[in-house]
């Protein structure tokens, strides 16, 4: 089973893996905790790990929610920011969804791996007493326009997959960074479904190109945000 940890290792970077507590032993907001403190750790340890500064934030699933959370409170909080964020088919993106209030639900209630059904069980799971519709940190699609316009937000990336239930919120929240002068990339992939990822040896495609598209954040996104040298130099061997 191939994963984000295993693209970005392909690519010689440091991959620190969030072991965040999970639903449904720990519902929210444990996991948001957990994620928004480990973060924290990393970029007050940055020279004791190796880390250069250019520290990209990213998840798969319920994962790239969490780290789209994490930036968002982050700018609220007037917080440095990563240089990057990558989100791979992210879920639960606002978890007052359902297919009697979104079309896009409606369309894919049948979906693959997330179906109606799937998604309100772990939906369950994660919020137990039901989401708050006021809460963006339950549902970042929420966020305020505020939060939005008070920062420039790092370069983002989002793969979506067309057959999945979460794809409209995804599509919709990179539409609405755009909107508000952001510099976003969303990637749609027709036909797959929510964990294609994870498929790797039935989608290799889907891996091969998320890393070229990841060399390029890396090459150059991430650099041009974190005030970094473009080109970079070219160091002569003794």
């Amino acid at each position: 089973m191939l994963t984000l940890f295993d693209a970005f290792q392909d690519l010689c970077c440091c991959v620190i893996n969030v072991a965040y507590r999970r639903a449904p032993e720990h519902p929210f907001p444990t996991p948001t905790n957990d994620v928004f403190a480990v973060y924290d750790w990393i970029y007050d340890n940055q020279r004791r790990l190796g880390i250069n500064g250019t520290i990209c934030l990213g998840g798969t699933s319920a994962g790239a929610s969490l780290a789209l959370t994490t930036l968002l409170q982050r700018a609220n909080l007037g917080l440095p920011l990563p240089a990057a964020l990558v989100m791979v088919a992210p879920a639960q993106l606002d978890n007052t969804l359902t297919t009697e209030n979104s079309c896009e639900w409606r369309r894919r209630q049948y979906a693959p791996w997330t179906g109606v059904e799937t998604a309100l069980s772990f939906r369950q799971l994660y919020l137990p007493d039901g989401p708050r519709r006021e809460s963006w940190v339950q549902n970042p699609m929420k966020v305020p326009d505020e939060i939005l316009s008070k920062v420039t937000l790092p370069p983002t990336f989002c793969l979506t997959m067309e057959c999945d239930i979460f794809f409209g919120e995804a599509d919709a929240f990179c539409e609405r960074l755009y909107n508000k002068k952001h510099f976003v990339r969303e990637l749609i992939y027709e036909g797959l479904p929510h964990m294609a990822l994870s498929m790797g040896q039935v989608f290799p495609e889907v891996y091969d190109k998320m890393r070229d598209i990841f060399m390029r954040i890396f090459d150059v996104d991430m650099r041009v945000f974190a005030g970094l040298s473009w080109p970079p130099q070219k160091a002569a061997l003794a």
